[in-house]
């Protein structure tokens, strides 16, 4: 989605985000995670759990309200990511029947145009949506405020509200604001060689950068594997490293080293971050959560990480 497209979507977005908040008024007392059932209650919608073959989900409309469907096959986490996704589409429905100026390509005056299935930009303001249901801003914040944009942080962030570890490490990036400057990456540590499974936020933008990263993990992971079990346990699972250039590597384990949560967080390039030494730090042990797919930066600059 490009710049023009965002500031174009800024009133659906601002009306997004007070529908949301509004929604939640009533369970923000007893805190996270939130139920999206009793959201799609207040919406007059109904939720249907079925296989749907090629799709997350979709929603449907019936005579007094609408009917939402979710692909059953889902993780949980995932489940939660799409309902509140598909409740997005419903906001914005009730508000092109109510007048209001939507603007999408879907709202248009002729409709959606032949051989386009989704509006790239409804998507992206749905998927926004959906992380203000489960991880409000505010509350996302002060999460933040203590542990700043660490593995752990969003491991917390995962476990709090529910939500995949992918879906936590993109909002810790909106609510933040630095996906410029920033990086959260989830890798496969089973091969010799650890491969990315997801990445959020900043990618490397040469090979030398993606070949230091790629050192530095693969350095990360034999040091620990040349541990004994019992340090493994101990000490092995959290592994914060500094590097020379402002750039701090912070390093989290998962199901006995087999996943490796990195987050590199400040400059512009982790040169010369093998030449650092990590220090481990308390231990933490925890299951791998499933796997998917405020100091606030402006809503518009949070969409462009949901329209990827």
């Amino acid at each position: 989605m490009n710049g023009r497209k965002i500031v174009g979507n800024l009133v659906q977005l601002q009306m997004l985000q007070s529908t949301a908040r509004k929604l939640l008024k009533a369970q923000l007392d007893q805190g996270p995670p939130y139920d999206l059932h009793a959201v799609a209650e207040a919406l007059d919608v109904q939720v249907h759990e079925e296989n749907i073959a090629g799709a997350l989900g979709y929603v449907r409309r019936r005579d007094n309200g609408y009917d939402v469907f979710v692909n059953a096959t889902l993780s949980e986490e995932r489940k939660r990511f799409t309902l509140g996704h598909e409740l997005g589409h419903v906001v914005l429905m009730r508000a092109a029947e109510d007048g209001l100026p939507v603007n999408l390509v879907r709202y248009s005056k002729d409709g959606c145009p032949p051989g386009l299935e989704e509006d790239p930009a409804e998507e992206a303001l749905c998927n926004w949506f959906s992380a203000e249901l489960l991880m409000p801003e505010h509350d996302v914040a002060e999460l933040l405020r203590e542990s700043g944009g660490s593995p752990r942080a969003i491991y917390d962030i995962h476990c709090t509200f529910r939500v995949s570890l992918h879906a936590a490490a993109t909002r810790v990036m909106t609510v933040k604001g630095t996906p410029k400057t920033s990086s959260i990456s989830l890798w496969d540590c089973s091969t010799p060689w650890p491969t990315t499974h997801w990445w959020v936020g900043r990618r490397p933008v040469s090979r030398a950068e993606r070949d230091t990263i790629e050192g530095l993990v693969t350095a990360v992971k034999s040091a620990r594997d040349a541990k004994p079990a019992a340090a493994k346990s101990s000490s092995g699972n959290h592994v914060p490293c500094k590097v020379r250039n402002k750039k701090t590597v912070d390093v989290q384990f998962f199901r006995n080293g087999r996943w490796m949560l990195v987050s590199i967080r400040k400059g512009e390039s982790p040169r010369n971050a093998l030449n650092q030494t990590a220090s481990p730090s308390a231990p933490v042990s925890e299951p791998l959560p499933a796997e998917s797919r405020m100091r606030s930066a402006a809503p518009e600059r949070q969409l462009q990480l949901f329209s990827r």
